[in-house]
């Protein structure tokens, strides 16, 4: 079984073995390193199982976000016939990274909407109180 640490919320293999009591985590700029308690917790991806370390709290998060990722893994691997490992994990995460920048265009979008209406609104709102008469 390989032993992870945690990356900034995401998770990599450790080439040696994290203890339990702490997990490295790297900046997103891998410059400086910090240490955070966190919690052992075994996954299973794909037929192989992995001892994750996960900040405390995030044990079910990390649980589910692997089962997702077993399942899209089983899921690209029967509709497409991809034996190959690693074939099979990159075009995964492609995915995941093209459904993940689809939703942040979506919410881009959205957000835009949204601030849009309420300019709207506010503008409305100022023409109908200056048209009130006065008491």
């Amino acid at each position: 079984m390989r032993q992870l640490a945690c990356f900034s919320g995401f998770f990599y293999i450790e080439p040696t073995r994290v203890s339990q009591a702490e997990c490295h985590v790297y900046d997103w700029h891998g410059a400086d390193e910090k240490v955070m308690s966190n919690q052992a917790v075994e996954i299973k991806v794909y037929g192989r199982v992995f001892k994750v370390n996960c900040p405390s709290g995030q044990e079910d998060a990390l649980r589910a976000s692997a089962a997702d990722f077993d399942q899209r893994l089983h899921d690209l691997s029967e509709r497409t016939k991809i034996s190959n490992l690693e074939q099979l994990l990159m075009f995964t995460g492609l995915n995941v990274c093209n459904e993940l920048h689809n939703e942040r265009h979506e919410q881009q979008r959205n957000e835009e909407k949204l601030t849009n209406r309420i300019n709207e609104m506010e503008d409305l709102l100022e023409k109908a109180l200056q048209y009130q008469p006065e008491r």
